[in-house]
């Protein structure tokens, strides 16, 4: 995924991120591997867990944070 893909998604799914709304399997995909990408600290693995959704939401925000202001 490029840097243009992931700002354009980001962009496109901004409420998903901010809020608590239960996403897709498939937006739920996206915003683990994209949090996998920008946050090379730890390890997001998807699982059904919600503190491992809201982690890894949270450094996407953390680390974008241009795109969320």
């Amino acid at each position: 995924m490029q840097d243009t893909d992931i700002i354009l998604w980001i962009m496109d799914n901004r409420r998903l991120i901010e809020s608590t709304q239960r996403p897709t399997k498939e937006e739920q995909i996206q915003i683990f591997k994209i949090a996998n990408i920008v946050d090379s600290t730890q390890e997001h693995k998807m699982t059904s867990c919600g503190r491992c959704y809201e982690s890894a939401k949270r450094a996407i925000m953390r680390n974008l944070p241009t795109l969320f202001i």
